[in-house]
């Protein structure tokens, strides 16, 4: 908790979101849907490279999308 470090967020078209951050030092960004699945993501990590969201997000992702959800249920 607390390794996630959002530097930007904006809102898009159709219900969408930019998020962009630092998780656990990794650098991260993904646009969010309205429901909160992924439309597009980027992680610098080695999982992420070699698997891309076939294999499901990595930790990172995961991390990113979990406070950016707390954020906006606040």
């Amino acid at each position: 908790e607390g390794l996630v470090k959002i530097s930007r967020e904006e809102p898009l078209t159709s219900s969408r979101r930019l998020v962009v951050a630092k998780a656990d030092g990794t650098s991260v960004e993904a646009i969010f849907d309205a429901d909160g699945g992924f439309s597009k993501a980027k992680c610098s990590c080695s999982h992420f490279h070699k698997y891309r969201l076939r294999a499901g997000p990595c930790r990172h992702l995961i991390a990113l999308r979990l406070t950016a959800e707390k954020r906006t249920r606040s």
